[in-house]
């Protein structure tokens, strides 16, 4: 009997990020993607659209209005990524704010998500009839950092 192979952080680190960047959470890319993250079918809702959609007045946000609010950043290449996406390091190994968990930029990162959730009506859940239930919050491909010591899920 083979024992499995025992992998340093670092290299289960580095497999976890090239399997995550095969996927792409490009701004392109989720256009293609459905909520759930998988690839897009006729008829589903694509995560570009969820984050295009500004969460407290349901308006659809322009990509010039989401460059405006600091929700999409451009790549070494140019491409637009939304901040919730980006990763730790491009692949061209040059880092993020999101590798420095002191950047104030992680303020407006929790403050998105936090508008996510808190459209997603998870605490209406109690009791609601299962027609009236809110859409949950489509989180896949979100790169979290640390959370806040405050912050509560």
């Amino acid at each position: 009997m083979r024992l499995p192979d025992v992998l340093s952080v670092e290299e289960r680190s580095r497999r976890w990020w090239k399997a995550w960047r095969t996927v792409d959470f490009s701004w392109a890319a989720l256009a293609n993607k459905a909520w759930s993250g998988a690839d897009v079918a006729d008829g589903d809702e694509r995560l570009q659209d969820y984050w295009r959609i500004d969460p407290a007045s349901g308006a659809r946000r322009s990509d010039s209005d989401l460059f405006a609010a600091g929700e999409l950043e451009r790549d070494p290449r140019g491409r637009p990524w939304h901040v919730v996406h980006l990763p730790a390091q491009w692949e061209d190994g040059s880092p993020t704010w999101k590798s420095d968990l002191n950047d104030p930029k992680w303020q407006d990162f929790w403050r998105i998500v936090r508008a996510r959730l808190d459209a997603s009506g998870v605490e209406a859940l109690t009791g609601a009839p299962a027609d009236e239930l809110p859409a949950p919050a489509a989180l896949a491909g979100v790169v979290f950092g640390e959370a806040p010591p405050d912050w509560a899920w």
